[in-house]
């Protein structure tokens, strides 16, 4: 049978057919409440103005490029034609009942065509060729173009991806072979299902169920292993910390919470670890107390998928030349806060397929309720940023890598130095992240003068870091040697089985940064029994308080 749309009109009752017409217009009434909702959404940005001027200009830049090029606009017509041609005869062909071998096949670990029926089924075949030729010309054709600039090559390549992805025959229900056989079997409930969660998400986006699971922690892992682990919760800001500033990150955060460590169990130093944009904040923070005459109070100091080195951000330097970085910080100024919710959109468009339209098919076409997957929960709980720490990291981070620079950053009126550096530091980063990119985050790993570990794990920024030993999943690569490039370090790399969480227990314990000795370990400690007092149960307050409750959208839980 075909997947494709076919209204029942023969062989039903009236009884059926009524039914689907209260279906399609509660279909209607959705969309046209989506749209509405949508469109009050649409508050003018002046970063979201920079953004689609950037669009512009580059589609721009594009089409002049190709029309000074006469040869390559003349081969760029002739294989739309002769694909258009190769298309048609292979069409007649199936049709006929013929078995035809593909044009073109999906890349490798690309997902949206799985069905078989986009294979087994002519029309389906036919548009899933159709599609996938286009976008193989699209991406050929902006690497011909020689005369742009790297950086505008990767930004047209980039928004140039985002259209393509967008057309693509899965994200729309009369050619989704999948959605329409829900839609024939349900009668289109799976349509008014899927409007309804996706209003609903909309105006409760950032609301993100509490807890995680035991057998991904690392921290119970860590505790396992003998280690008193202490946290720090970040607080969802809002209009009224706006003047909060990265140095007071440092001071509130890391370095307060050193000294809490200090009056809760007495240890006068600490094995540091830390995650993401925290790792930024921790290697400043090291940098700032090396530079005090207080750096023996980090014993060790981990980072993970951490960017220091921002020489190479990836795909998410489109959105961060100076033109848009100063539409953000007109927007900063005038809300006072960064919206994590933008953010994490953000993020997701860097792998738009998995993170974005997967889940719009998923969740919103065929209707199905999201399975309960803890790191994904992670993934969507956003998190606001202050004016003021937001504005100056972009600039004096991502803009202008000011952070490798000897005295590029002042915290405290203290110039700060990765390179005096003396704590040893462990690097773990991951294969394919798409937020910290490996072969910058490397470059971190050789700025300190102490020793320096780095490992590559395998997968991406969340699941290559929560990666317990019992799954035994990804791999990590080592290298005991740190040369002076990326490239050459993966070359004389080793893969190892299994995560590297015992790779990084073997490091802390076997250099004596913590001491794995039966004897010398002290007593579980509790919370409480030291000179500092319990405030209130784990999480905190902190972790429980949504964007949508920091912003008064919805009542405090």
């Amino acid at each position: 049978m075909l997947s494709g749309w076919k209204m029942p009109s023969q062989g039903v009752s009236q009884e059926e057919l009524e039914a689907w017409k209260v279906q399609l217009s509660d279909v209607g009434e959705q969309y046209k409440g989506l749209l509405e909702d949508l469109l009050s959404r649409m508050v003018p940005s002046e970063a979201a103005d920079s953004v689609q001027s950037d669009m512009r200009e580059s589609f721009e830049a594009a089409a002049q490029s190709l029309m000074s090029n006469p040869n390559l606009l003349w081969q760029t017509q002739s294989r739309l034609l002769q694909d258009q041609w190769l298309l048609w005869q292979q069409g007649v062909r199936a049709m006929s009942g013929e078995q035809v071998t593909p044009l073109v096949t999906p890349a490798k670990g690309d997902r949206r065509f799985k069905d078989e029926a986009w294979t087994q089924e002519p029309y389906y075949l036919a548009i899933m060729q159709q599609y996938l030729l286009f976008s193989q010309m699209v991406e050929e054709l902006i690497e011909s173009l020689d005369d742009l600039d790297p950086t505008q090559k990767r930004n047209l390549a980039f928004y140039a991806r985002q259209l393509v992805s967008a057309m693509s025959p899965t994200n729309f229900v009369s050619t989704n072979p999948e959605v329409m056989r829900c839609t024939l079997e349900t009668r289109g409930q799976n349509l008014v299902d899927g409007l309804t969660r996706l209003r609903e998400d909309l105006a409760n986006s950032g609301y993100v169920l509490y807890g995680g699971r035991e057998d991904n922690s690392l921290v119970k892992w860590m505790v396992d292993q003998g280690h008193t682990v202490f946290l720090i919760s970040w607080r969802n800001p809002g209009p009224e910390q706006r003047d909060i500033t990265w140095a007071d990150y440092m001071q509130m955060g890391p370095i307060s919470a050193m000294e809490a460590i200090e009056q809760a169990c007495g240890e006068k130093s600490v094995n540091l670890l830390s995650y993401c944009v925290g790792g930024t904040l921790t290697a400043s923070t090291v940098a700032y107390l090396t530079s005090t005459r207080r750096g023996r109070k980090v014993k060790s100091v981990t980072y993970m998928a951490t960017l220091q080195d921002f020489r190479d951000p990836g795909d998410i330097g489109v959105f961060l030349n100076e033109r848009v970085v100063e539409g953000i910080e007109n927007t900063l100024e005038m809300k006072g806060y960064l919206d994590g919710r933008s953010m994490a959109y953000t993020f997701n468009l860097l792998r738009e397929n998995d993170l974005f339209w997967s889940f719009y098919i998923n969740n919103y076409l065929k209707g199905e309720i999201p399975a309960a997957f803890d790191l994904l929960y992670w993934n969507t709980d956003g998190t606001n940023l202050p004016a003021g720490t937001h504005a100056w990291y972009l600039r004096h981070m991502y803009l202008e890598n000011r952070l490798v620079e000897p005295g590029g950053i002042e915290l405290d009126e203290v110039k700060i130095d990765l390179r005096k550096i003396s704590a040893p530091c462990y690097f773990v980063s991951t294969k394919e992240d798409h937020i910290a990119k490996w072969n910058s985050t490397y470059y971190g790993a050789l700025l300190p003068k102490g020793p320096v570990t780095f490992v590559l794990g395998g997968s991406g920024h969340i699941a290559g870091i929560v990666n317990p030993p019992h799954k035994n999943k990804y791999g990590y690569w080592t290298n005991d040697a740190l040369p002076e490039t990326h490239d050459a370090w993966q070359e004389g790399s080793t893969f190892n089985e299994g995560s590297w969480w015992p790779h990084w227990q073997a490091w802390v314990t076997e250099n004596g940064y913590a001491d794995p000795d039966p004897e010398k370990m002290v007593s579980a400690r509790q919370p409480g029994e030291g000179e500092l007092n319990v405030i209130e149960s784990a999480p905190g307050r902190y972790v429980k308080m949504t964007i949508p409750e920091v912003l008064g959208e919805l009542p405090a839980s």
